[in-house]
């Protein structure tokens, strides 16, 4: 996978992939970034309608061509506090991420699943 080196603009299709809730997988997508606060910044974020569900946090968000371009932090309530699920067109979502260019001095580094050299 590749971190996006630019921000997203409003309008840009995403997605996400997360392991929400204890579910084993949880592929989100047809959504776009609605909003972008605090650019060319440190501390960018965008809003997405991006269908992820409690517990994504710390899920990576995708642009199309597979570039992370944003982690998710934060958004819209799921369950009340009975346990039902609640719901609400795609378009009234509001899942936040971080910009995923801070991750860049990070990326180089080997993955810690590769294999060792032998000796």
């Amino acid at each position: 996978w590749a971190v996006a080196s630019t921000e997203v603009a409003i309008g840009t299709p995403v997605m996400s992939i997360g392991h929400p809730d204890g579910l084993p997988r949880k592929y989100a997508g047809d959504a776009q970034v609605k909003e972008v606060m605090q650019s060319g910044t440190d501390a960018f974020r965008f809003s997405t309608n991006v269908d992820a569900f409690v517990g994504s946090s710390g899920s990576g968000v995708f642009d199309m061509s597979g570039e992370m371009v944003g982690i998710l932090i934060n958004g819209n309530r799921d369950y009340d506090d009975k346990g039902c699920a609640i719901t609400y067109p795609q378009e009234q979502g509001r899942e936040w991420a971080t910009g995923a260019k801070l991750l860049l001095p990070y990326s180089s580094f080997p993955s810690p699943l590769a294999p060792s050299p032998p000796p």
